[in-house]
């Protein structure tokens, strides 16, 4: 298996693509891990040098003990691309991944060509960062096992149930197999962080990027939006917190329109 020994810990990517491909880098939400981006890899492999990894403490990386920062998640990211020799690429992240992008926005904006910001909110409020402790209490008593059906359920309706059903099982495993340490380390991250307030000062070419039953995520994002000079607003009607999973064909396709 591929793995960067990158800021203390191993840190697992794939690459696919052609070796002459602009590079194009996508970053996984909590408890999920590179393989959530299986129909974004098989739709931009065609003409884009695509990076996938997990994030620090997620599938196949290590983890760290202690609470992590939203810093230190980005500057993972800059490491391995400093491992792979990639001097810029285009970032695509959901949920914690789009906060690293954020994160990767306003301090490493000189690495980054596009950035896309999905599906994530960027501030953290008292009630969230008491959601953040309510639930490192409810894993720590019971494992990730007690998070599979709390998450599956908002993403995947009826309908979308029966039509996923192999990739639910997966995604249902993932969450299962994510290391303890890697979950309540990535909440000190989400619990501590607020880029909200800092997203004027990307000044890269930016798209946020909401499904339309994302709970009070769009009106969040469209905020942020209005705050990042120059940047373009994207709401997916029908699609929840996963929309690169559940729509895939209007996530790729709102993607590569604002690549080209």
């Amino acid at each position: 298996m591929p793995k960067a020994h990158v800021n203390g810990f191993e840190m697992y990517y794939e690459v696919a693509g052609p070796s002459t491909g602009p590079w194009l880098t996508f970053s996984n939400s909590l408890r999920l891990d590179h393989t959530m981006w299986w129909p974004q890899v098989a739709e931009f492999c065609k003409d884009f040098r695509v990076l996938t990894y997990d994030v620090r403490g997620h599938g196949n990386s290590s983890a760290t003990p202690g609470f992590y920062t939203l810093g230190q998640l980005a500057d993972d990211v800059v490491a391995l691309w400093d491992h792979l020799g990639v001097q810029k690429s285009h970032f695509c992240g959901l949920s914690l991944g789009g906060i690293t992008a954020m994160q990767l926005g306003i301090a490493h904006g000189n690495r980054i060509d596009r950035l896309a910001v999905c599906d994530c909110r960027g501030d953290s409020p008292p009630d969230q960062s008491k959601q953040w402790a309510d639930r490192r209490v409810l894993v720590a008593e019971k494992g990730l096992e007690a998070l599979v059906a709390g998450s599956i359920d908002p993403w995947f309706n009826a309908g979308l149930k029966k039509q996923y059903a192999d990739s639910i099982k997966a995604l249902a495993q993932t969450i299962r197999e994510t290391s303890l340490e890697g979950y309540n380390g990535c909440t000190g991250a989400l619990a501590g962080g607020n880029q909200a307030d800092n997203v004027g000062k990307i000044k890269n070419k930016t798209m946020y990027l909401v499904g339309s039953e994302d709970g009070a995520f769009p009106p969040l994002m469209k905020k942020m939006h209005e705050d990042t000079p120059g940047s373009s607003y994207v709401v997916i009607p029908g699609a929840t917190h996963v929309s690169n999973l559940t729509h895939p064909k209007e996530f790729n396709a709102a993607l590569r329109s604002f690549l080209s």
